[in-house]
């Protein structure tokens, strides 16, 4: 038994393949663990948002290794965030997968954004080049893209950045979720298949989510008349939350 239980772990943490049995088990056990030294020696990855504001907020970028989930009411901007951090990383050399669940892809506004960051028709085409775009259709399209096809893009164009625009979409607008108990089912599916991604491969993700009304909400809601969607049990998926609204205030170069 203990040999089986043995095989299962060092197997889960990669240490053994199906083919051959062993690959490479450590012989010190203090392989599994990082010191507090290490942690702050390697630091962590941060993806410049090209943006004082948003830079500040994150405290110096988009961690890699972590999701980010932005929310907001409708038309508060959600999308135009999504667009500007997929454009920034596209042009600083960063590969970006865009999955896009709401309506058609706003091609034009990311060509735009990207030309005011270009200063040539070549560095246009490389960076759009860059960005991978799929519209997902239902919720059992969402978790097969993240099961079979979005990996070997990951690991073959060396992905820094994906999106989810909104996650969402796919679970409030899927007619073949039929209750709450399959639909909690399938957010933990999509919320675990994303912290895979990110401590796998070191890369940082956004999603979007939307807003409900906070009637008779327990919780507290800074002020606001709306909260994000999802529930509760949604928020162990994300590290990092942002909500997005239209204000007066204004950012422009000097």
């Amino acid at each position: 038994i203990d040999s089986a239980l043995n095989t299962v772990a060092w197997k889960t943490l990669g240490y053994l393949n199906d083919e051959n049995g062993l690959k490479e088990v450590p012989d010190n056990p203090e392989i599994l663990f990082s010191s507090a030294s290490d942690i702050l020696k390697n630091g962590i990855e941060k993806l410049d948002m090209d943006c004082p504001l948003f830079n500040q907020v994150l405290n110096g970028g988009m961690k890699c290794g972590t999701v980010t989930e932005i929310t907001g009411e409708s038309g508060s901007g959600k999308s135009q965030v999504c667009l500007h951090a997929a454009s920034v990383q596209a042009v600083q050399g960063n590969p970006v997968i865009f999955l896009q669940t709401e309506s058609s892809f706003p091609l034009s506004r990311l060509s735009q954004i990207i030309l005011e960051r270009s200063e040539t028709e070549e560095e246009i085409n490389e960076t759009m080049n860059r960005i991978f775009i799929k519209k997902i259709q239902s919720y059992s399209h969402m978790l097969s893209v993240l099961n079979k096809d979005i990996e070997a893009l990951i690991k073959d164009r060396g992905v820094k950045l994906l999106i989810i625009d909104s996650i969402t979409a796919i679970i409030r607008g899927d007619k073949d979720i039929e209750d709450v108990g399959e639909r909690t089912e399938i957010l933990h599916s999509v919320g675990s298949k994303l912290q895979v991604l990110c401590n796998k491969y070191k890369i940082s993700v956004v999603v979007v989510n939307q807003v409900s009304s906070a009637i008779d909400y327990p919780g507290h809601t800074y002020g606001r008349k709306v909260i994000p969607s999802l529930g509760p049990m949604w928020t162990t998926f994300i590290n990092t939350r942002l909500f997005v609204s239209k204000t007066d205030f204004k950012v422009s170069k000097e």
